[in-house]
């Protein structure tokens, strides 16, 4: 039986839209699925890219602020490298300074102190030099009489002097002598040393040639050297002066 065409694609239109009706809602429902899904992954793509700019934007603030840290340290080590290399400096210059002061003050005392020893050492020599003069040039006579004029002058020089320099008292008295003392100097030197000691003294007297002239007394500890070689050395003192 023949069937009529026209209805037949008419049926088959209809069925056509109709699949393509519920096709489409099927992809509509499909598509807005896809889109909110989509939509959903964009937000959270979005949430995390700004998650990750804040995180990128805080690592980079950490960063610079650690390198502004470290930049603020290392100036800091130089500023103190800085200071204690010129505290070095200055007490290395210090050092040497107070160290070239040292070895100069050591040489001037060098100096001086060989000065003194010359000065010492010539004084000396020319006490002995002097000494040796006298002895030779005088006569055993001109010498005794040099003596009893030393003798009276030591004498005076005694008895000028105070009280409480002899503090020592003793009656015995060390005595020593170029020429042995005559009755008039042995009375005088008693009476001198017993009034300033105190007491009434006595004399142990000794005859020494070494003294060449003078008189040498130990009273204790206290010792009063009248020799021809310290006078000789209180002279020249003076003579240094008038020089």
């Amino acid at each position: 039986m023949d069937i009529p065409v026209i209805p037949f694609i008419v049926l088959l239109v209809l069925v056509f839209i109709v699949i393509i009706f519920f096709m489409r809602l099927l992809f509509s429902k499909k598509l807005n699925f896809a889109l909110k899904r989509l939509n959903t992954l964009h937000e959270d793509y979005l949430s995390k890219e700004a998650k990750l700019k804040e995180e990128i934007e805080k690592a980079k603030k950490e960063k610079n602020a650690e390198i502004e840290r470290g930049r603020r340290e290392a100036q800091e080590m130089i500023e103190v490298a800085k200071k204690e290399s010129k505290n070095l400096r200055n007490n290395i210059e210090e050092e040497a300074s107070r160290e070239a002061a040292r070895i100069v003050k050591k040489g001037k005392d060098e100096i001086e102190k060989l000065k003194r020893d010359f000065e010492a050492d010539a004084e000396n020599k020319a006490i002995n030099l002097s000494v040796q003069m006298i002895e030779h040039t005088f006569s055993t006579e001109g010498k005794e009489a040099l003596q009893r004029q030393f003798i009276e002058e030591i004498i005076k020089e005694i008895d000028s002097l105070p009280k409480d320099k002899f503090t020592v008292k003793r009656e015995n008295i060390e005595i020593k002598t170029s020429y042995p003392l005559d009755d008039k100097e042995r009375a005088q030197l008693k009476k001198v040393l017993s009034e300033k000691i105190g007491v009434a003294v006595k004399l142990e007297e000794k005859v020494d040639k070494e003294l060449i002239m003078g008189l040498f007394i130990k009273i204790g500890a206290l010792v009063i050297d009248g020799s021809l070689k310290n006078r000789l050395k209180r002279v020249i003192p003076d003579l240094k002066k008038k020089a």
